[in-house]
């Protein structure tokens, strides 16, 4: 009896195993298509909008070699908080290059991992299965992919991120 009990635990954890894999295969296909579709779109696309500026910014903080005070053409800049600028000329001194794809990159990374961390939350409370859909419906959303991913230079996911 304990026996055929047992074996029926088993088989649900198994079946349950399988199940998770399945999740879990379904999950990297989805961030992956996701996660491929905006990211192979980065530099296809000249800078659009404020994308620019916050490049001229950053390119002249490392150009000048004055990280405090922004500038646009020798001009201060003080429309917006330079931490974004900040990363924009930690990016570029890294890549070693100023292409729209280094202009793009922190705020796609910011979009991710701002959805990891709404998995991490929501799983903390709730099963797999809400925690994925709510870190899914972030990126997938349309404000995010016709804003976000088009004009993807913009503070405005890095800011999401850390508040």
């Amino acid at each position: 009896m304990q026996l055929l009990r047992l074996l029926k635990k088993e088989n649900i954890c198994i079946a349950t195993m399988k199940n998770n894999h399945l999740n879990l295969l379904c999950c990297v296909i989805a961030v992956v298509l996701v996660v491929g579709g905006i990211a192979g779109s980065l530099q296809l696309m000249e800078l659009r909008a404020e994308e620019p500026r916050r490049a001229i910014v950053a390119m002249e903080m490392i150009l000048g070699k004055n990280y405090m005070i922004p500038k646009i053409f020798g001009v201060n800049y003080y429309n917006k908080p330079p931490l974004f600028n900040w990363l924009l000329a930690f990016t570029f001194s890294i890549a070693g290059s100023y292409k729209e794809l280094w202009v793009r990159l922190p705020s796609v990374l910011s979009l991710f991992i701002t959805s990891l961390l709404i998995y991490k939350i929501v799983r903390r409370y709730y099963t797999r299965q809400p925690a994925f859909i709510a870190a899914m419906l972030l990126p997938v959303s349309a404000d995010i992919l016709f804003y976000g991913a088009v004009d993807s230079g913009e503070l405005d996911l890095f800011f999401t991120l850390i508040i």
